[in-house]
């Protein structure tokens, strides 16, 4: 695992799980989605086998992650950060 992608929006009710189709994609290793439902937010993280495979996701999930911020009512769009991997235990 190289890579992580992190993308967190600001959610009324965050229970939108990772996008079916990350899971089709080339390198793609997991994902999880995070959530403070206290104050309405979450953070999804996806792991990628590579940085080349991470970034070649990009134009796939633009319109799934958009998609899922409307179902899920978000306050404001996503920010996606992206991460090195440097320990999994």
């Amino acid at each position: 695992m190289c890579c992580a992608k992190l993308s967190s929006a600001v959610l009324r009710v965050p229970t939108q799980p990772p996008h079916p189709l990350l899971q089709e994609l080339d390198g793609f290793q997991g994902a999880m989605v995070l959530a403070d439902r206290g104050r309405g937010t979450n953070i999804a993280i996806s792991y990628w086998e590579s940085e080349a495979a991470m970034h070649a996701s990009e134009e796939a999930v633009s319109e799934p992650r958009k998609d899922a911020e409307m179902a899920a009512q978000a306050r404001s769009a996503s920010v996606v950060e992206e991460f090195e991997v440097i320990v999994r235990v």
